[in-house]
């Protein structure tokens, strides 16, 4: 049986039907894509990430590490709060720019 994620309840009132997605049921619609788009483009999207994993960071430390390891600035972040970024770095250098490409 597939894992809902904390979001369902949610996405269910709001009208989404569910594909299931490596295990757990995921949004895959609310309703007309052309609407959707234009609520995304004009208004505010939120898209349920909750089934990608957590990260533990235990230290006084953590948070820094995170910051420097991610694309999105986490230092204003309170315990309990989340926030989208990728961790973008070649393996050679570790060098990477915001947008995940190769600095020259």
């Amino acid at each position: 049986m597939a894992q809902h994620t904390p979001l369902y309840d949610c996405e269910k009132e709001s009208g989404a039907t569910f594909s299931e997605y490596s295990g757990w049921l995921m949004p895959s619609q609310y309703g007309d894509v052309r609407q959707e788009y234009e609520a995304a483009r004009h208004g505010v999207a939120v898209v349920d990430r909750c089934n990608l994993g957590k990260l533990k960071l235990l230290g006084k430390d953590g948070l820094d590490l995170l910051n420097r390891l991610s694309t999105f600035g986490l230092m204003g972040l309170k315990p309990g709060m989340g926030a989208g970024g990728s961790r973008n770095w070649n393996k050679k250098s570790g060098k990477r720019n915001r947008h995940g490409r190769k600095n020259s």
